[in-house]
């Protein structure tokens, strides 16, 4: 089984503004890697894209990414992320701590894909893995 990535937005903006193209990066590694999205990604990613063609492109790229998906139990993880994260002098933006939530609660509480794969750490069979850009 390939190992689970969750890709951050910050992977493709970066990428797009160096003239690269993420999508077809992330493709020639698709045999490796099995790589998820969330909602705050495709919107942090769809709201920059400025041709339609280039959003339709990649909204089907996401839409056939495993999804994590957002309940109302994941609010609450990644608003506890964000004020711990505060109280401790490291604020970071609400939506990093939504992306950050895979990699941060135990597997019983873990978010699942919209497939239902499971997605987190200590113990959950496909921990997301963060991508930086080259």
């Amino acid at each position: 089984m390939a190992a689970a990535v969750l890709v951050d937005s910050n992977y493709y903006i970066r990428r797009l503004r160096h003239d690269g193209d993420p999508l077809l990066e992330l493709e020639q590694m698709a045999d490796r890697f099995d790589f998820m999205t969330c909602g705050m990604v495709v919107m942090e990613v769809c709201r920059g894209l400025q041709l339609e063609p280039q959003r339709r492109r990649y909204r089907t790229a996401f839409a056939v990414m495993n999804c994590i998906q957002t309940t109302s139990k994941v609010w609450d993880l990644a608003t506890d992320i964000a004020l711990a994260l505060d109280r401790r002098g490291t604020p970071i933006p609400p939506q990093d701590s939504l992306i950050a939530l895979p990699r941060s609660v135990p597997p019983d509480t873990a978010p699942r894909t919209n497939t239902g794969r499971p997605v987190g750490r200590n113990g959950a069979p496909t921990p997301c893995k963060p991508v930086r850009p080259s």
